[in-house]
C-alpha cells in the first residue's frame, strides 16, 4: 500500500518536472475568463430543439430550472440573431435497416452577435459558450426520462459557470 503511494507520487513528480521543462522552467497560469462573464441574462432567449411531442414539457422544465436559480430569459417573439441559450435533446432514427440505433445530440450552447476586430463592421452570430456532445451520437434507446436528466445536466453546467463568473447574481 504505502509502496503504491510512493508510486504514484514519483509519477505525479516526474509528470510536473516534465511539463516545467517543456515550458522552459517557467511557471504560467492564464486566467480564464468565461464568456458568460457580464452577460445580461434578461436579454437572453431559451430556444430548444428537440421533438414536437416533448417540446412543452421540456421547455417547462427548461425554463423552470433558470427561474429557480434566478436567471429570467427574455419571453418575447425570438428572432435569429438574438442572444439565444439554444438547448439541442434530439433523438433520431439512423435508418430503416437499423432500427434499433438511433443518433442522439445533446447540447447547449449560447449564440450571440460578436464583433470582429479586423472588421468592427461585421457582427456574425456564434458561439460563445457551450456544453454537451458537439456532433450526434449512436445510442440503442434513449428514453424521455434519460432526455430530460440530460436536459438537467446541461442547464446546471451554464447555471454553474454563470454563477461563478457573475458573483453578484
Amino acid at each position: 500500500m504505502m509502496r503504491n503511494k510512493i508510486s504514484r507520487f514519483g509519477i505525479g513528480l516526474l509528470f510536473l518536472v516534465s511539463v516545467l521543462l517543456y515550458n522552459g522552467g517557467r511557471v504560467t497560469a492564464e486566467r480564464l475568463i468565461s464568456t458568460s462573464a457580464g452577460l445580461d441574462f434578461s436579454q437572453v432567449h431559451v430556444v430548444l430543439n428537440t421533438e414536437h411531442d416533448l417540446y412543452d414539457r421540456f421547455y417547462s422544465r427548461a425554463l423552470d430550472r433558470l427561474s429557480k436559480a434566478g436567471l429570467k430569459p427574455r419571453m418575447d417573439a425570438y428572432k435569429e440573431g438574438n442572444t439565444a441559450l439554444e438547448i439541442t435533446l434530439r433523438s433520431k432514427l439512423l435508418n430503416d435497416s437499423c432500427q434499433k440505433k438511433r443518433l442522439y445530440s445533446q447540447k447547449l450552447e449560447l449564440k450571440e452577435k460578436v464583433a470582429i476586430d479586423r472588421n468592427p463592421k461585421l457582427h456574425p452570430w456564434v458561439v460563445t459558450w457551450s456544453y454537451g456532445v458537439p456532433e450526434p451520437y449512436v445510442v440503442d434507446a434513449i428514453t424521455v426520462e434519460k432526455m430530460e436528466k440530460d436536459l438537467d445536466e446541461l442547464i446546471d453546467a451554464f447555471l454553474t459557470d454563470y454563477r461563478i463568473s457573475n458573483p453578484k447574481m
